[in-house]
Order: C-alpha cells, then sequence, then structure tokens
C-alpha cells in the first residue's frame, strides 16, 4: 500500500475494503455521515483519490483529515528529503542499529513532541513502514553499549535519544529504549547475547532534565547500570 493511501485510511472511520477500493465515513465536518458515504481508491496519475457521494468538497474532505491536497499528491520523495511523517516533518532522526551497525528501525521526533518509529521496507516507495511490528527491539547505541559493558564502564539510562547525545558530550556513555516498551517491562530489549552480555532491563533510572550543567559531568539525578 503506498504511503499516501495507507495515510487516508489510517485517518478514517467505519473503513471497509471493497475489492481494489475502500468506503468510510466522510470526514468533512459539515457532514454528520451515518453511513460509508466515502469512496477512497489508489489513483491512476496520483497515489490517492476519493469521493464523497453526497458531494462534500475535496478541500472539506482534506480539511477534516488535517491534511492538504499535497500531503497525498506527490510522491515522497519529491515532498521531503526523509524527514516526512505522518504527524509532520521530523527535526531529529535517531537510528536503531543492531550489534554490527545495521540499522534496524529509526525513531522520529517532529517539533510537538511526536516519536513516529519506522522500519525499513525496500517494497514500498518510500522505503518505509511506520510501525515496528516483527522487528528486534534493541537498546539506543548498541554497539557502543556492548562495548562498554565488556570493559566494565559505567552506562547510564536516559529518558530519551536527546538525553542520550547529551551525555555523550559530558563524556559518559549512555542509552535508553524507543518507546513504548518501558525499561522496567518484560519487553525483551536486550544487548547482543553472542557479545556475552547480559539483558539490559528492568533497571529504575531517572534522567534530570536540565542537562546544561557546567561540570563536564552527568546529572547527578541520573542513575547508572555498572
Amino acid at each position: 500500500m503506498d504511503d499516501a493511501l495507507e495515510l487516508v485510511l489510517s485517518k478514517l472511520e467505519g473503513v471497509r475494503q471493497h475489492g481494489g477500493y475502500w468506503m468510510a465515513r466522510c470526514p468533512a465536518r459539515d457532514h454528520e455521515d451515518r453511513e460509508a458515504s466515502l469512496s477512497v481508491a489508489r489513483g491512476t496519475e496520483q497515489p490517492v483519490v476519493f469521493k464523497c457521494h453526497a458531494n462534500c468538497d475535496r478541500d472539506a474532505i482534506l480539511d477534516g483529515l488535517g491534511l492538504t491536497l499535497a500531503d497525498i499528491s506527490k510522491p515522497r520523495e519529491q515532498r521531503d528529503d526523509g524527514r516526512w511523517t505522518p504527524f509532520g516533518e521530523a527535526i531529529a532522526i535517531y537510528d536503531y542499529v543492531d550489534e554490527y551497525g545495521t540499522m534496524l528501525f529509526q525513531v522520529c521526533r517532529t517539533l510537538d513532541k511526536k516519536f513516529p518509529q519506522r522500519k525499513p521496507d525496500p517494497a514500498r516507495q518510500s522505503g518505509w513502514t511506520w510501525n515496528l511490528s516483527g522487528v528486534r527491539r534493541v537498546l539506543y547505541r548498541l554497539p557502543a553499549i556492548i562495548a562498554a559493558a565488556s570493559a566494565g564502564t559505567t552506562i547510564y539510562i536516559a529518558e530519551g535519544e536527546k538525553d542520550v547525545h547529551a551525555l555523550e558530550r559530558a563524556g559518559a556513555t549512555a542509552t535508553t529504549h524507543a518507546s513504548p516498551a518501558p525499561m522496567s517491562s518484560s519487553s525483551p530489549i536486550t544487548t547482543s547475547p553472542a557479545a556475552g552480555t547480559q539483558p539490559i532491563s528492568g533497571a529504575a533510572c531517572s534522567l534530570s532534565r536540565n542537562l546544561s550543567g557546567s561540570s563536564g559531568r552527568p546529572p547527578a539525578k541520573t542513575r547508572p547500570i555498572t
């Protein structure tokens, strides 16, 4: 399924597929659609086309979806440089890699602090699928964490990727996890068993959000794993 089509369908209610098209309740604000009046399909010249059979205006439908014509018209690679997300442009993109440095998935950060996650998908035109289904979940900066664990170096757990980078600038080794799996859960977020390290899980930690201290050391409220 193309990105634009998937994006539109994800924002609709009462979606039902009928062969090569979908029917859903029209999202136009002035249309109290109690039946599925909106038809949606792949276009021949555009990624997605739709029509309300109660004759709602195209712009009213887009407004109800919270989208613009550009969002559903242009191929993704022409819209952006890889920073497009379903929640707006990413202002930062964090790679989660395996022990060999191969990327498994990415976490994107938007201006309004949404964190959509995506995995590589060569079958899609965009090259991405916006979920982590079936993906091995690992700690952020895994190769560095394995090396630090093997050397007996203190590893700090941060609240997010941005905080990991701040700790690294302070000279520390740090990691975090991709939400929604918390560090205290039983989710299989692990380092590499082949490297002889133990899973890092169940660690109580709290990172101070104030990382602007001039001491050059990690914040005092950060709890390390040693």
